[in-house]
């Protein structure tokens, strides 16, 4: 019995000691951060940390940039656990709004199919946190891909459905935008072929259009092909070649100047009635003409030291006996209605040298707004009767100058004027009287284009410089031009006339071409003989200071029924000269070249002809002059030609001029 008693204490007391030392090892255990083993009541449940983030798809990370819905998943199913606490996702990067992800089961998916585009961003970064409701998180970055199945570029087409055409001298339009289609990647467009510069595209929008408009000329080409390319981001090409017709603009009045200032506008009289003038028999000396009314445009006349001003009449020297009208009969062919200035001699003329003040003031055309300091050409139009005709043979001695406009300048000088010299409303101080001259035949209309390059001063006997008032008083030419006056220069064998047309002044910054040949190419002129089916144009070289049969120069002259620039001069239309060109005059290969006519004056002139076509249908055509001298070459076999030229041309620029063939339409 009492080993019973001892073997129910003893196994009491230990049972009680195990039980003690175990409660005693779990509270370490869970103290010290380990497992209870297998009883989870030993772990407090709001300590549990969430764990990292994890991928549960197995399938990569892509997605195709072909996919037309949104929700498509990527790959990705973000998975973090937290055995007690619910766990929520979301994206902190979104890689702009491509890519979202489900709240509560981690599923990426596509927000925004059509930001997917693998040709322009493979790869895409997000970001996605997972929040335990214990506030606990975890983020992590995963790597998106894009992928595509590139298909290949379409057919470039054409989807403009006007003409493929262009007018000469008009809009830039062809008629043609190429277009190709690549769904997924993005398309542009060049040109393979663009004939020669003529034509451009749009790199955007495939449109084609011409370079310069000035360029397209019927005459020289009534097709031209160009290849359009389009390009695809994927690497992939279209093209196609077009052909592109050319369509005649017989109205091509299109001006060679944008501004331009008109000093006496004919147009608004007839006979000796003029508006804003009062015609006298007697200006001065017994001198008819008309003289500007105080009210009249311009600013009205005034009363000067020498009389009333301004002021257009005879010049009366040397005996010369003319009077003049406001014709409607004849005017220049730029012109379908108004008037010109007909200048004729009276019945007891004598003298057979036609010449009138076609304007005599006491201030410059700058003081009555007609021109500034940049203005240097003075255009009109001229037509002479009664001049013998200039020699046609092809001599030396042939082309000498037979009608000139002499010119006047004065400034104000801050002293008294009483005469010449002292300034306005005289003469400029210094010798400011010069002359421009021309060597022309009579019966037809020229258009003359002086510049501030006279070819004389008064008394003088050297070459002038370009605005020769410039250097010595910071005067420029036709800035101070107060007078001037049109006059034949020789005595005639019958009596003579001119009329006189279109008198306007502007700068050549108001031109198509800016940069113009000043220096060897002076006093231009041209004219059309309809009559006769022949054109003559002429000029003078005053770029040398010495003149004899060493010192020529060669010229090439070039036609186009558009504008002509520096840069498409050489496809304007080479003229065919009857003088003065060839092998005798010029050397090997120089039909189109021509030389002065005589090495010892300035003076440069020839005739040719143009097709029936253009003559009889077209508004306009335009003339280029360039100075292609060089130093030696263009040797002749001819003497005095068989020299070469005397210097290289002063400049590659050209100088331009336009004829009016008919009046346009109103």
């Amino acid at each position: 019995m009492i080993k019973d008693v001892f073997n129910d204490v003893c196994g009491g007391f230990l049972k009680y000691l195990l039980t003690f030392f175990y409660f005693m090892l779990s509270f370490l255990l869970v103290a010290c951060g380990g497992s209870g083993g297998n009883e989870p009541t030993a772990i407090t449940p709001n300590n549990a940390p969430l764990s990292e983030i994890v991928d549960h798809d197995n399938m990569p990370n892509t997605v195709s940039d072909l996919v037309t819905i949104n929700n498509t998943s990527v790959g990705i199913t973000a998975y973090a656990s937290d055995p007690e606490e619910q766990v929520k996702y979301k994206l902190l990067d979104s890689a702009e709004g491509r890519f979202d992800i489900h709240e509560t089961s981690g599923v990426v998916y596509v927000a925004d199919h059509l930001l997917l585009n693998a040709n322009l961003n493979p790869f895409h970064s997000i970001n996605i946190q997972a929040t335990s409701t214990d506030g606990s998180l975890q983020t992590r970055v995963f790597t998106i891909t894009v992928t595509t199945e590139n298909s290949p570029i379409g057919m470039l087409v054409d989807i403009n459905t006007l003409p493929n055409e262009v007018l000469e001298g008009g809009s830039n339009k062809t008629g043609i935008t190429a277009h190709a289609v690549d769904p997924d990647d993005r398309v542009t467009y060049k040109l393979l072929e663009n004939s020669s510069g003529m034509f451009q595209v749009d790199n955007g929008s495939g449109e084609v259009t011409v370079t310069d408009n000035r360029s397209v000329n019927a005459r020289t080409q009534l097709v031209h092909e160009v290849e359009v390319e389009a390009n695809s981001t994927d690497g992939s090409a279209s093209k196609k070649k077009f052909n592109i017709d050319v369509l005649h603009n017989y109205d091509n009045n299109i001006s060679n100047v944008s501004e331009y200032k008109t000093l006496l506008d004919w147009d608004n009289g007839s006979q000796q009635a003029l508006d804003g003038w009062s015609w006298s028999d007697d200006i001065v000396y017994g001198l008819p003409g008309w003289l500007l009314n105080a009210d009249g445009p311009l600013n009205g006349g005034s009363d000067y030291r020498w009389g009333w001003g301004a002021r257009s009449f005879n010049k009366g020297d040397y005996g010369k006996e003319n009077s003049a009208i406001i014709t409607t009969v004849d005017i220049s062919p730029s012109s379908n209605s108004g008037g010109s200035l007909q200048v004729f001699e009276t019945e007891g003329s004598t003298d057979h040298r036609s010449t009138w003040w076609v304007w005599y003031d006491g201030k410059p055309l700058s003081e009555r707004d007609i021109t500034y300091a940049k203005t240097d050409r003075m255009s009109f139009y001229l037509k002479t009767e009664g001049m013998n005709a200039l020699k046609d043979d092809g001599g030396k001695e042939s082309i000498g100058n037979n009608f000139h406009i002499g010119t006047y300048l004065c400034w104000q000088t801050g002293e008294a004027a009483y005469g010449t010299g002292d300034g306005c409303p005289y003469e400029g101080e210094g010798n400011q009287h010069y002359y421009h001259y021309l060597a022309i035949n009579s019966g037809a209309w020229i258009h003359v284009l002086l510049d501030q390059h006279p070819q004389h001063i008064r008394d003088g006997n050297s070459t002038l410089k370009n605005n020769p008032t410039w250097d010595n008083y910071q005067k420029n030419y036709f800035e101070q031009l107060s007078q001037f006056y049109f006059e034949i220069r020789n005595k005639e064998d019958i009596k003579t006339s001119f009329n006189v047309d279109e008198l306007r002044y502007f700068s050549s910054e108001d031109m198509v071409e800016t940069e113009q040949n000043d220096e060897s190419i002076t006093s231009l002129w041209v004219g059309y003989w309809k009559d006769k089916g022949v054109w003559e144009i002429g000029f003078h070289d005053e770029s040398y200071q010495i003149y004899n049969d060493d010192y020529n120069s060669t010229f090439e002259i070039r036609w186009s029924v558009s504008p002509i620039t520096n840069a498409n001069f050489a496809q304007a239309e080479l003229i065919d000269p009857m003088f003065y060109n060839g092998i005798e005059h010029a050397g090997k290969d120089a039909e189109h070249l021509i030389r002065r006519s005589n090495g010892w004056s300035s003076n440069v002139w020839t005739r040719f002809k143009l097709p029936d076509e253009v003559e009889n249908n077209y508004v306009k055509v335009f003339f280029a002059v360039k100075d292609v001298s060089i130093k030696g070459e263009h040797i002749g076999t001819k003497w005095p030609y068989n020299k070469g030229d005397g210097h290289d041309a002063p400049t590659a620029n050209i100088k331009i001029i336009d004829y009016y063939l008919q009046a346009p339409n109103p």
